[in-house]
């Protein structure tokens, strides 16, 4: 009798977690803004409006990331012991995957609750979170029946075996519904293109994407100035909290209609006077709750890039629809999209803020000096004669101590391999042209390690760039012709 009433209950709460989503989106419909069903109902149960929950709410929700993992590895151990146990056909693990799930049982629902607390401010993309939250809900029904029946397992003193694998079956369930709440979260946290951002092209496309765009390739002229250096300017610093995945501010600018429309705040963009528009505003505020991006006040030749977009706009078409040849883009605007964004803190006095553009102002100047200081080297050496580089004495070794280790037989970063001659000059990930023989200026690896160190993809990444002496070395090898002796090997040498 006692286990038909569990069964039951265990019936009734499913059904009841079914049926949730169906009755608060209803509630939500007659409601005069969109409110995900979701959210709806967390804020009913709390007490709480819908965009408007309390600090404190805020406060504990910001602590989901602690306990958000602990459940999810919790249940992986106790589902691979179970099925290692029935495999084997041994019992001794009993204790310990039950303890794992019941754990996995308790934190799954402290995570739960706390991402609730997050979704009560209610600026999050409406079918992301309600398939999170519902899936995080149904997630923590599962793990807690199955630990429910692993328990009455135990406790029947192994009689009740059919309870045992009802159990493996409710994980493999729980395991499933997981790996969709956990795709829903990084979406949620880091933006819907997140997972695909550095996807192969042939996974990029067959997901609908579009192909990957090298930053650093030349810009098309016939592109807008809104598709060639607007939108890669905010996808790199504002799509995080206002686009599809997350809505700060009932704000989203990953769209021109949804730039238009400026989300809930009037004068987001004002024609012509950038000084007078919002969008603008946030980022020169001295104010540290207001600044945007939050993290700090961004350089000012960003700053001065949007102020240029908005200045010189006297209509909605000027911002999205002129081209960037006819568009007189002053030449620093250009690459605003192709270097590291070192940001100033968001309390960043004037005086701090100077010192960042004045060192900003340095570093380009040193990197102009050493590409200069490396060119002139690599002429004096080529002057006697163009094979006076010689591969195995002086650039291998450069190779050797600086690169092999990323890019060798053991490791190749971004598909690149450059141990060997047959390797060497082929491209990897960037599909550039990695050594052009006779053609230092056309090789892609020249490009890479003229880099400052505040450039994304300068290499090598750590240890301090070349010095001008290595560059010109590599050059002038390159312009007399790259010979690479096929049966060199060369090996990892650094330190």
């Amino acid at each position: 009798m006692k286990e038909n009433k569990r069964n039951i209950t265990i019936l009734l709460v499913l059904i009841l977690i079914g049926m949730m989503p169906s009755v608060f989106a209803g509630a939500a419909a007659e409601t005069p803004e969109e409110v995900p069903s979701f959210v709806r109902f967390v804020t009913a149960i709390f007490g709480q409006e819908p965009g408007e929950p309390h600090r404190f709410f805020i406060f504990l929700g910001r602590f989901q990331p602690l306990v958000l993992h602990l459940p999810i590895g919790m249940l992986v151990v106790a589902f691979f012991m179970q099925a290692f146990a029935i495999w084997k056909k041994r019992d001794d693990f009993r204790f310990p995957y039950c303890f794992c799930l019941g754990c996995a049982f308790i934190f799954s629902i402290i995570a739960v609750v706390f991402g609730s607390f997050l979704a009560m401010q209610n600026d999050y993309n409406a079918d992301l979170i309600n398939r999170h939250g519902w899936g995080g809900l149904i997630f923590s029904a599962l793990v807690g029946i199955a630990f429910f029946y692993k328990l009455s397992y135990i406790r029947s003193d192994h009689e009740k075996v059919i309870h045992k694998k009802i159990s493996l079956v409710v994980m493999f369930l729980a395991l499933n519904v997981m790996s969709f709440v956990g795709h829903d979260g990084g979406s949620l946290t880091h933006g819907e293109e997140y997972l695909f951002q550095h996807a192969p092209n042939f996974i990029r496309v067959a997901t609908g994407r579009e192909p990957w765009k090298d930053p650093n390739a030349p810009i098309d002229p016939e592109l807008t100035v809104y598709e060639g250096l607007v939108a890669p300017f905010l996808d790199k610093n504002c799509y995080e909290c206002h686009s599809n995945a997350k809505m700060k501010g009932k704000l989203r600018v990953d769209t021109i209609e949804f730039i238009q429309k400026g989300g809930k705040n009037e004068g987001l963009i004002v024609h012509g006077k950038a000084d007078d528009s919002l969008f603008y505003q946030l980022m020169v505020t001295d104010d540290e709750d207001e600044i945007m991006p939050p993290e700090g006040m961004l350089p000012q030749l960003d700053r001065d890039f949007i102020k240029w977009w908005i200045d010189t706009a006297k209509n909605d078409a000027d911002l999205f629809e002129r081209r960037i040849k006819d568009a007189n883009v002053p030449a620093q605007f250009m690459d605003i999209n192709k270097r590291k964004k070192s940001k100033a803190p968001a309390h960043a006095k004037p005086t701090e803020t100077k010192v960042e553009e004045a060192k900003a102002v340095v570093e380009e100047k040193a990197k102009e000096e050493v590409a200069k200081a490396s060119e002139k080297l690599a002429e004096e050496m080529l002057k006697p004669v163009a094979g006076k580089v010689d591969f195995l004495k002086d650039v291998a070794p450069i190779f050797e101590s600086r690169c092999i280790k990323c890019h060798g037989e053991k490791k190749q970063k971004g598909e690149y391999r450059m141990d060997k001659a047959e390797f060497a000059f082929t491209a990897g990930d960037s599909e550039e042209a990695p050594i052009v023989k006779g053609d230092p200026a056309a090789s892609y690896l020249v490009k890479l390690i003229k880099m400052t160190d505040d450039d994304d993809d300068v290499m090598p990444p750590k240890g301090g760039v070349l010095t001008a002496d290595q560059i010109a070395k590599i050059e002038a090898w390159i312009k007399a012709g790259a010979e690479f002796p096929a049966d060199a090997a060369l090996q990892d040498k650094s330190e």
